[in-house]
């Protein structure tokens, strides 16, 4: 019990290309210069999309916006349209924890999906504490991208450790496989696991 007040006290203390102009005699180059530029706003948008990973990122993402719509909003805000993590934005609210893990600076989530919480039983979901804790035990300080994850121990703000391995876009979380990885919000890494990892029993 203490250790979970202490650690969500813990994720709220968290530490927080110009073009060049061409010169007046080269007025045929001016238009080829200002197109470059114009070009560029897309490359971010194809560089987000393609650093995720897994079989499941199709039905991730909201269609309004997409990862990069994702990437520009703190992390409960951005799952909260998605249908493959709308129920974890819900159990976030009913924990009373948006604004612990929106205002969190660089976390990673390991967020279940929709159907790994169905499967969940219903007194869990109905417990406010149990929730708080379920949720400390899927988060970890910094931002935890593929090669944080092929090897290793990961420490949770639950005071808990989460086994994790892989390579290659194959990701295992203790027993949960990531099914969409690596997914960019405004302040988290999110990976999307097909089970919700409970806390060990103390």
């Amino acid at each position: 019990m203490k250790r979970l007040v202490l650690a969500a006290g813990a994720v709220l203390l968290l530490g927080s290309g110009a073009a060049g102009c061409g010169g007046g005699d080269e007025p045929a180059a001016s238009p080829q210069r200002t197109e470059t530029p114009a070009a560029a706003p897309a490359a971010p948008v194809a560089t987000e999309a393609a650093q995720t990973f897994g079989t499941g990122c199709a039905g991730v993402p909201s269609t309004a916006g997409g990862f990069a719509g994702m990437a520009a909003a703190p992390v409960v805000a951005a799952v909260s349209g998605s249908p493959e993590l709308n129920s974890f934005a819900t159990v976030v609210k009913k924990a009373g924890m948006v604004e612990t893990l929106d205002s969190a600076p660089e976390i990673t989530v390991f967020a279940p999906s929709n159907a790994a919480w169905a499967a969940l039983p219903q007194a869990d979901l109905d417990d406010g504490m149990a929730l708080t804790g379920i949720l400390l035990n899927l988060i970890v300080e910094g931002r935890q991208g593929p090669d944080e994850l092929a090897s290793g121990a990961l420490e949770t703000l639950g005071g808990g450790e989460l086994k994790v391995s892989g390579a290659d876009g194959a990701y295992k979380v203790a027993d949960a496989t990531i099914v969409c990885g690596n997914i960019r919000t405004g302040n988290a890494t999110v990976h999307v696991i097909d089970k919700v990892l409970l806390p060990a029993e103390e």
